[in-house]
């Protein structure tokens, strides 16, 4: 097995996307301080792993989309593959702390599990009243018509 040395488009653009992923911690921490990013954070845990997925999802379309026909779609890519994760760290940090703080409590895994399960039926509930309620209005809106 011989070891494949990148060419040097490729090389840079990992490179260069490194160094600014790195450079853009900042960016996601300036982010997160953001009122509307603390709203984010404050809803329910099962509602933060919903918003998780969503970002995981969209990362995942763009990846598919984006093709790597050049060193700078290259750099983009990897830069835009990073953002979701990043982003989801960082809304769900408070959600760890919470978790260690219920086992140093004695609250065994099965309980914590428990709650977060709760939380996503929960936050599934909300979703699926919004959604009634929205065809609701919209029902009510096409009826006046």
């Amino acid at each position: 097995m011989s070891l494949r040395i990148p060419k040097g488009g490729a090389y840079a653009a990992f490179v260069s996307s490194s160094v600014v992923k790195r450079l853009l911690e900042r960016f996601y921490d300036t982010l997160a301080k953001h009122p509307e990013f603390q709203r984010l954070k404050a809803l329910p845990h099962g509602s933060k792993v919903i918003a998780e997925l969503a970002l995981a999802s969209l990362g995942s379309l763009l990846d598919a989309n984006i093709t790597e026909t050049s060193a700078f779609r290259k750099f983009c890519k990897e830069i835009l593959n990073d953002a979701p994760s990043e982003l989801s760290r960082r809304m769900l940090t408070e959600a760890s702390v919470i978790a260690k703080e219920s086992a140093q409590h004695g609250e065994s895994l099965t309980v914590t599990f428990m709650k977060l399960m709760r939380d996503i039926d929960d936050a599934g509930s909300e979703i699926a009243n919004a959604i009634r309620s929205r065809r609701a209005q919209n029902r009510a809106r096409r009826e006046r018509k």
